[in-house]
């Protein structure tokens, strides 16, 4: 038993976990104590109620990280304590020997007290997801080498790369497959930007140019907890825009202390030399935290004169244009009372591009030839109460404001006299609030299995409501 013990032990250790020790003279484990724990991080509630009720609770540190537990009063068993700590957060207690070990309950389910977001084609927590959900956290994406969300995304093979996307020609067109501002917008199965839900921490924020598109990459990396995508028509509960399937980005709200990074970088025939700087700070405490993020990042332009492959083409036309974005996101959570929480999430961005489009193949694009400068500055501001009620009853009530301005001044020149000088903008805007709660309203009790002995089975049946009112889209071309 001891060795078996140590193995455990040993397995956990090597993912950073919290163990608590029981003494030698651990009681068995259905004995009844008295508890008296308000509600604090899940980590410090599990930790006394192994002290108290002298048993090995074992659990990994990252599992319970900005976890909140609800305060637990009175006389009750190890399991029966145990099992109203994590109630909601995702995570269940399974024994082994005299331990009890904590896990997930379900690895395609979003479990944060905090921040609790499930993006599986349900708004009943705790559902069991019908299709399939694409999850990648921050540091997988990171370990495949791509520096941003718009990268990740055109990496999937049900994502369609054309239309709103870095390197799509166009410049300052707009249309079909044309970009306007080298937005990063998520097009599942090809049916269109506008066809495909995104969504950061749950909420909806502002269309990104004139196909209703969500930039993604206006989101910093370092600032992301994970992404999580249902490659699935999901309209039915979400609405026309998510027919191709709807994403979910993950903030995070739980960081201690300050992170920076530096990345270079340029391709080996020239152009597209890259510089990319973030910082993350944050701070969390035993009713709340906050995590703020800044990212700068530069790329130089790919011309058709660095390619052996467009030779044809003037050396001045752009082939992937330069870009230079600015990004913050702040997120972060409070404990108002035992029951109530507060949580908010902010997001800007200022990115500018340009691109050169020459119209002969033997004179560069000033001379004859389209300069454009798009440039695009989105931001959205979300807070969230949420309200723990009784028999595990969850109400939440959050509002949305953002904004996305698109703007691709462009000239038109001829042998290098400016002919032709327009201006298109897309000014987008959205302002929502949005109330739902979920909670279980009966429970049924099973008839008696066939060809077996009588079984009563507790099935509890949730219900949950949700309204929303919303304005989007507002948008104008001039």
């Amino acid at each position: 038993m001891q060795l078996h013990r140590r193995l455990i032990t040993s397995l956990f250790g090597a993912s950073s976990i919290a163990l608590v020790a029981a003494p030698v003279w651990s009681q068995p484990e259905q004995a009844v104590r008295q508890y008296d724990l308000p509600s604090q991080n899940l980590g410090a509630s599990l930790r006394a109620v192994g002290r108290i009720s002298g048993t090995e609770i074992l659990f990994k540190a990252d599992a319970v990280r900005g976890l909140i537990a609800p305060d637990l009063h009175g006389k009750m068993t190890t399991s029966e304590a145990v099992e109203h700590l994590l109630s909601g957060s995702g995570l269940s207690a399974s024994p082994d020997g005299d331990a009890l070990i904590i896990q997930k309950s379900s690895q395609s389910q979003v479990s944060a007290a905090n921040n609790e977001i499930v993006v599986t084609g349900s708004h009943i927590r705790g559902s069991e997801p019908v299709s399939p959900v694409i999850q990648a956290t921050r540091h997988q994406i990171e370990d495949s080498g791509q520096s941003n969300l718009g990268d990740y995304i055109r990496s999937l093979p049900q994502n369609f790369g054309g239309g709103q996307n870095p390197g799509i020609v166009g410049g300052g067109n707009q249309g079909g497959n044309e970009n306007l501002n080298s937005s990063s917008d998520l097009n599942l199965r090809g049916l269109g930007a506008d066809a495909t839900l995104t969504l950061i921490n749950g909420h909806r924020v502002a269309y990104d140019g004139a196909v209703q598109g969500v930039d993604i990459s206006a989101i910093p990396l370092a600032a992301v907890e994970r992404i999580e995508i249902v490659p699935d028509g999901s309209s039915a509960l979400y609405g026309s825009d998510a027919v191709g399937g709807v994403a979910n980005v993950i903030l995070r709200d739980q960081f201690d202390g300050l992170s920076t990074s530096a990345r270079f970088g340029a391709a080996t025939d020239g152009g597209d030399t890259e510089q990319q700087y973030d910082v993350v700070a944050g701070r969390t405490w035993s009713s709340g935290g906050f995590m703020v993020a800044g990212d700068y990042s530069h790329a130089t332009a790919i011309t058709a004169g660095q390619r052996s492959f467009t030779q044809a083409l003037s050396p001045s036309a752009t082939l992937l244009p330069r870009q230079r974005q600015i990004s913050f996101v702040g997120s972060g959570h409070q404990q108002l009372t035992d029951t109530l929480n507060f949580l908010l999430d902010a997001q800007y961005s200022d990115r500018k591009t340009s691109a050169a489009l020459a119209s002969t193949t033997n004179t560069p694009a000033w001379i004859n030839g389209v300069i454009s400068t798009p440039a695009v500055k989105t931001y959205s501001v979300t807070p969230t109460l949420r309200l723990r009620l009784p028999s595990d009853w969850r109400l939440s009530l959050s509002g949305t404001i953002g904004r996305s301005l698109s703007t691709s001044p462009s000239v038109t020149l001829s042998g290098g006299v400016s002919l032709l000088q327009s201006y298109v903008r897309y000014d987008n805007r959205v302002k929502s609030i949005e109330l739902d709660g979920d909670g279980p309203l009966f429970s049924l009790l099973s008839c008696p299995l066939s060809g077996g002995p009588s079984s009563m089975m507790g099935i509890t049946r949730k219900g949950t409501f949700h309204a929303v009112e919303e304005a989007q889209a507002r948008g104008d071309h001039r």
